[in-house]
């Protein structure tokens, strides 16, 4: 099932197909989930809007003009397809819908096939990751209902309400943005699953910083919080079998408890991790923190999300990235560190096991 080739040097056909637009990617099998990058910048997404008015930024500027550019990202955001181990059922599930959650989405699912989502995780409340969720409504499948005359009653969620996960912090915050989603929505008399007004259909689901959990089509999800800034909680997962998928979005540093528990998964196959920017921040990893980060835990393959335009030009970053993977010409086997700067609409090329 591991289909990977890691980019390491050189882009292959489908991945240059993939970045076009040009391709869909077919779904995983049974027992496998695969996983799309739906955004992979920072918070103001690129092209920053005032480097635009200004123009004092060619990384933005080349985000700008180039539909295709590597370098147009919007905010951190993952797609996991999941099959379930036996049988036809699968699940689609979004990892934080943030700000520019609406355009993201419309230019990756559709190529996918996606129409609908099961469950959305959050990783913390920041404006980033939960500011899109009043979209969420065109991610279910809504029919309105009418009577007999053809009169307009409600409307009807087919796929049921749509779970959203994230620790007890981060829930609250929701509601407090959202207060008509988080109440109970007004249903027509007689009819308790057709609410009058077409809204997300939302069915929050409140766990500890730390749980364990199977969600859709038996998918493992482990929690472990870690620190954006100071001492403010957003949540790392690793998805499927130990050591298949570890996903943190969103770090400054990690308390040790996470850190144990990450040193002790077996070989890690796939690692996504923050990455700003060049110079230190105070809420996320910079570049020499990220690198540091990966080199602690020695995954097989890791890519980087969360990149602002002063990280720099995507390609230009890549390439410094490379010459941290060493190749021997005698055995074309790779050494070191094999590092990507993950881009929007991007799927990893492998399918990871459910648990």
């Amino acid at each position: 099932s591991d289909l990977l080739t890691h980019p390491c040097c050189m882009e292959s056909e489908a991945d240059a197909g993939e970045r076009k637009g040009l391709r869909g990617v077919k779904p995983p099998p049974n027992g496998f989930f695969d996983v799309t990058f739906i955004g992979t910048g920072v918070s103001t997404g690129i092209p920053n809007l005032s480097h635009i008015l200004n123009k004092n930024c060619k990384v933005c500027q080349d985000a700008h003009e180039n539909a295709t550019s590597r370098n147009r990202r919007n905010n951190v955001s993952i797609l996991l397809r999941v099959a379930a181990a036996k049988g036809s059922e699968r699940a689609n599930i979004l990892v934080d819908v943030g700000k520019t959650m609406r355009v993201a989405n419309m230019n990756v699912l559709p190529r996918l096939d996606v129409v609908n989502i099961n469950t959305i995780f959050l990783t913390h409340g920041h404006a980033d990751a939960i500011l899109g969720l009043d979209d969420v409504r065109d991610l279910q499948q809504i029919r309105e209902v009418r009577d007999s005359s053809g009169k307009q009653l409600g409307y009807r969620a087919v796929s049921g309400p749509l779970k959203v996960i994230s620790n007890k912090a981060t829930i609250s915050t929701v509601k407090r943005a959202f207060p008509y989603l988080a109440k109970k929505q007004e249903c027509v008399p007689g009819l308790k699953d057709v609410v009058l007004r077409r809204v997300a259909q939302l069915d929050f689901i409140t766990v500890s910083d730390d749980a364990e959990i199977s969600s859709d089509c038996g998918l493992r999800v482990k929690l472990f919080p870690v620190y954006h800034g100071g001492t403010y909680i957003s949540l790392g997962f690793e998805f499927g079998r130990s050591g298949e998928f570890v996903y943190i979005s969103d770090v400054s540093a990690l308390p040790k408890s996470s850190m144990d528990y990450l040193r002790k998964v077996p070989k890690i196959k796939i690692l996504v991790v923050d990455c700003l920017q060049v110079k230190k921040h105070t809420t996320h990893f910079n570049y020499d923190e990220a690198v540091a980060f990966v080199n602690e835990l020695q995954p097989k393959f890791a890519y980087f999300v969360g990149a602002s335009c002063s990280l720099g030009d995507a390609d230009e970053v890549q390439a410094r990235l490379d010459k941290l993977c060493k190749v021997d010409d005698e055995e074309g086997k790779k050494s070191g560190l094999n590092i990507k700067l993950a881009y929007d609409g991007y799927t990893i090329p492998t399918h990871m096991a459910l648990s």
